[in-house]
């Protein structure tokens, strides 16, 4: 059996983008083993830690390191590069874009740009990002169809619980007709530690700490992030075409 790499560039670099770095490390030779593949990380752009190119595969136990201990990317590495994510997107040699960017309640941009960039290079695209799919889920579905590549989005709502691939693959001759659920986690995990006589400064500390709050909760907090959700899955699972504004 032939050995193929698969080339990922990663857009987007918090608690998520880190957890998938962790996971892939610890899970690299697993993949190898099982599937015969070897996984490179070949771009990773943040907004304020710098980005990182290396077309034959960044160390990423480097990366975690350096952001550890300087919560910034090394500049004096040759990997470090003056490059924006959607010069990223357009240039580099990736087989797979990892949308991971903040959420950008109001556009769902520049998400949105960087997953039709590589849909139009007919590279594959997975977004953890859920402005895309609740500004313009159906377009990105359509081009993805058009240039034969798959466009995946399942850790987008509910926190990769997959409802999403359950509907679809397993409920094909079933019709959604209402979606209920918890507002998010960090919403439900305010409410709760409040109401066990916790200050809100002191909860919110308490949950970036933990991995359950964004450095800007305000999102979370006033309910963006519960209508991005909300479009989100009616958009996918009852074909709404509707966007966060339209969320009451």
């Amino acid at each position: 059996m032939t050995t193929n790499n698969i080339k990922i560039a990663i857009l987007g670099f918090g608690n998520v983008g880190k957890a998938f770095a962790k996971l892939l490390i610890e899970k690299q030779e697993e993949i190898f083993n099982k599937f015969k593949v070897n996984v490179d990380v070949v771009a990773i752009s943040t907004r304020s830690k710098g980005c990182l190119v290396n077309e034959n595969g960044i160390d990423l136990i480097s990366v975690l390191k350096d952001l550890e201990e300087f919560n910034h990317f090394d500049e004096k590495s040759s990997d470090y590069k003056n490059i924006s994510s959607i010069e990223i997107s357009e240039n580099v040699d990736y087989d797979i874009l990892f949308e991971l960017t903040p959420l950008q309640i109001f556009s769902g941009q520049p998400a949105i740009d960087h997953i039709k960039t590589a849909l139009m290079r007919k590279k594959h695209a997975v977004s953890a990002n859920k402005g895309p799919i609740a500004w313009a889920f159906e377009s990105l579905r359509d081009l993805a169809n058009k240039n034969k590549v798959l466009f995946y989005y399942e850790t987008t709502v509910m926190d990769g619980t997959p409802i999403l691939n359950l509907v679809d693959e397993t409920l094909k001759f079933c019709k959604v007709t209402e979606v209920k659920g918890i507002l998010n986690s960090t919403t439900n995990f305010v409410l709760e530690e409040i109401a066990k006589g916790k200050s809100y400064d002191e909860v919110i500390k308490e949950g970036k700490k933990r991995g359950f709050v964004e450095e800007d909760p305000s999102m979370d907090i006033e309910g963006w992030d519960a209508s991005a959700k909300t479009a989100a899955l009616l958009n996918v699972l009852m074909g709404a075409n509707i966007t966060p504004y339209d969320v009451d």
